[in-house]
């Protein structure tokens, strides 16, 4: 399967929203970690807006430690896993809908890209994870 960046029409918009959601929200995202330091970043509150882009990649530990979809020719971009969402000490993800993800799978995650700025509550995501882009996933996966 290639893997790409599919963004949807109208996703351009979807940012501003997504930034909104995630910088003026009360509750900061939180950072789980394996038993051996990988990390997944989930956001602190449950989402209103639902945007419609989608990743597709593989999903890979990045800098940082940090669980990217990673993408020939971008290179690898942070995930925000959804509100709910668990990680297990050997690095499974389980999904509020019950979608289990493991390190290695190519998936097709819904949700939204935007430019990430640190604000209040971000200063527990390690720097080294931040990417130039950062994709807030919605939950949605496709095939």
């Amino acid at each position: 399967m290639t893997q790409w960046l599919v963004r949807a029409a109208g996703a351009m918009a979807v940012p501003l929203i997504a930034g909104v959601a995630l910088t003026g929200c009360s509750s900061a995202p939180s950072v789980l970690s394996t038993s051996d330091g990988g990390l997944i970043v989930v956001s602190g509150q449950q989402a209103d807006a639902h945007p419609e882009a989608l990743a597709k990649g593989r999903l890979e530990w990045g800098t940082g430690e940090c669980l990217n979809v990673t993408v020939p020719d971008t290179g690898g971009i942070l995930v925000v896993f959804p509100y709910g969402t668990v990680l297990s000490a050997d690095g499974v993800v389980g999904l509020p809908n019950g979608t289990v993800l493991r390190v290695g799978d190519e998936v097709g995650l819904g949700g939204g890209f935007y430019s990430p700025e640190r604000t209040s509550g971000w200063e527990r995501v390690p720097e080294a994870c931040i990417t130039s882009e950062i994709f807030v996933a919605s939950g949605e996966v496709s095939d």
